[in-house]
């Protein structure tokens, strides 16, 4: 619709939330702090936008009290949360209360904080193709220096071994179900991607500052 309007618009995906009930997700109630709900968001942001052209993807809130999946920090008493917006629960948690990073918070990390304003999306192709729903994803991006920033998303229970056409060792940040954008190095020849997995990988150096 948007190129038969008019070719130069473009749209922002804004505020995503998850609201769908389905036998994946299994709808947005009840948080979930691990890979599943990590794994699922990140393969809409790649789809999104590989398949949709987002020019800009933005998550709906940063942290929340509720026992919702609309959350990337949670706080609570204790419990699982609330299910509410006020009450006397939700004012303890002015002065005290647990504070839990959800894998979902350091999935979404895997592109924000290394896909950056002003960057333009390139071309990436995972060879032989696999499954855009079981598979591996990959989406590429490149910067006014010609840096290049790539994520990969494992949605595989196996891991997967890819070789980059790039230069050198390479910088890696994973998350897992039991990293959090952990850092470290690898051959771009040899890029080892854990299973149920995002690894962001960027060039040694050219990454931009944030």
């Amino acid at each position: 619709a948007l190129v038969s309007t008019n070719p130069d618009l473009g749209y922002w995906m804004t505020e995503y939330c998850i609201l769908q009930r389905n036998g994946e997700i299994r709808g947005g109630g009840r948080r979930d702090l691990g890979m599943d709900t990590a794994l699922y968001v990140a393969r809409i942001i790649h789809h999104d936008l590989t398949l949709a052209q987002a020019r800009s993807w933005q998550w709906w809130t940063a942290v929340t009290q509720c026992d919702y999946k609309d959350g990337l920090v949670y706080l609570d008493d204790g419990s699982n949360g609330t299910t509410g917006r006020t009450g006397p629960r939700v004012e303890s948690l002015k002065h005290d209360g647990n504070v839990r990073e959800s894998k979902l918070l350091w999935a979404l990390g895997n592109y924000s904080r290394f896909v950056r304003p002003g960057m333009v999306r390139i071309g990436c192709n995972v060879a032989p193709p696999q499954s855009y729903v079981s598979g591996l994803l990959a989406s590429a991006y490149t910067g006014t220096k010609g840096e290049i920033v790539l994520v990969l998303v494992n949605l595989s229970a196996e891991a997967q071994h890819c070789e980059l056409n790039l230069p050198g060792p390479v910088e890696v940040h994973t998350t897992s179900s039991t990293q959090d954008l952990q850092p470290g190095t690898q051959d771009a020849a040899n890029i080892l991607v854990p299973p149920r997995a995002v690894v962001t990988i960027s060039q040694i150096g050219n990454r931009q500052k944030t």
